[in-house]
């Protein structure tokens, strides 16, 4: 069994339509991500999902300060 890595928090979360859900972290989190890669989203609640990375994509600096946003 394999113990879990925190990477970060998340700032936003948005929907593109014909793209996806974005996930925007708060800070760089703290492990590499790659397409095709999975995350467990923890919610305050304790509840969690999983999610599969689909691509990383830098957003648009002047918005929201060069963070990558991560489409899953």
């Amino acid at each position: 069994m394999s113990e879990a890595t925190l990477a970060g928090t998340v700032a936003a979360v948005f929907l593109l339509a014909q793209r996806g859900v974005i996930i925007v972290p708060d800070e760089p989190w703290a492990v590499p991500l790659k397409a095709g890669g999975t995350l467990e989203l923890r919610k305050p609640d304790g509840t969690f999902l999983t999610a599969h990375v689909r691509g990383v994509e830098m957003s648009n600096p002047s918005r929201l300060d060069g963070k990558a946003g991560i489409l899953v």
